[in-house]
């Protein structure tokens, strides 16, 4: 696995058994063996110890890594000169959002909500999270099938009836429950009046849903953008969404359907998403990029291209 630029030009060779996007300037590799975060030029500028087994994103700058032996390896931080800020001893870890990690000491569902200190700032018992955003957490228990999302003291604000917790974007959560999907604001009230078949996170003011059997996107005030017309849709993302159907790949803004990308032919799952103002598809055994007004800006082959991220 290696990087290459928005031209499709190789600026980090492939030589990484595990390599992950950039975040905060940093990625997480393992070239050899042995595991690390390397800079935009390829540089291992930090080498993790021996027995790590697995390091996750640098988020809020700390990194979540585990070190022991597979399947019972324990869970510390790094920050970004490699130093162990929290010491190993999470069977569990999450990476940082607003300030907090959600961790356990046990490896089950009880998992306590530590500050950048490793301080515990409230404890919670759930299955599933998003992490904290935009001032609070969902709190999935699948066997209750019920998501209580709490405020960074611990305090459960409202519930909804599902295990399986999306996050808050642009003030309102997409709720996918009981064969039916709707919005709620931060205080648990349905907003917009509508319900859908399903129902994705807001993004530059605009969310993908589901009406009988097709997709389409909303905004902010539930307007359709553009009626529900596609068998399928990325999410949202970076300005633009993408929408598949009989007549090719559509692009779609704020506005509506920009362009519509014809005569090309995607894999049976692959549904292009944006970043960077970029979205690529494969096409046989060739990833092709385009950007958002539907123009192709290179063709290569490649055996796989996930996304783009922006590094300093």
């Amino acid at each position: 696995i290696g990087y290459v630029d928005t031209k499709g030009n190789w600026v980090i060779k492939p030589k990484y058994s595990r390599a992950v996007p950039f975040c905060e300037n940093l990625a997480a590799v393992v070239e050899d063996g042995v595991h690390g975060y390397i800079d935009k030029t390829g540089k291992m500028v930090i080498k993790l110890q021996e027995d790590c087994v697995h390091n996750l994103d640098f988020s809020e700058g700390l990194a979540a890594v585990s070190f022991g032996k597979e399947r019972n390896e324990v869970y510390g931080y790094v920050d970004r000169t490699g130093t162990i800020v929290i010491a190993p001893k999470y069977r569990e870890a999450r990476s940082f959002q607003e300030g907090l990690a959600s961790v356990s000491v046990k490896g089950s569902k009880e998992y306590d909500f530590i500050d950048k200190t490793g301080k515990v700032v409230f404890s919670k018992v759930f299955h599933r999270t998003m992490g904290f955003s935009e001032g609070l957490v969902g709190c999935g228990d699948m066997d209750k099938k019920v998501s209580d999302f709490v405020d960074a003291k611990g305090n459960v604000v409202f519930s909804i009836p599902t295990g399986d917790p999306s996050g808050f974007h642009e003030g309102l959560l997409d709720v996918n429950a009981n064969d039916e999907a709707y919005f709620v604001d931060k205080t648990g009230k349905r907003v917009l009046g509508k319900t859908f078949q399903e129902a994705r996170k807001f993004s530059s003011g605009c969310a993908k849903v589901k009406e009988k059997g097709k997709y389409g996107y909303i905004d902010l005030k539930g307007a359709y953008v553009v009626e529900p017309c596609f068998t399928m849709a990325s999410d949202f993302s970076d300005g633009f969404g993408c929408g598949i159907d009989g007549d090719g790949i559509s692009v779609v803004s704020a506005k509506g359907i920009v362009a519509t990308i014809k005569g090309r032919r995607l894999g049976a799952f692959d549904i292009p998403f944006f970043s960077c103002g970029l979205a690529s598809f494969r096409e046989g055994e060739t990833a092709v990029v385009f950007d958002g007004e539907g123009k192709i800006v290179f063709e290569a082959k490649l055996a796989g291209l996930w996304m783009f991220t922006k590094v300093e």
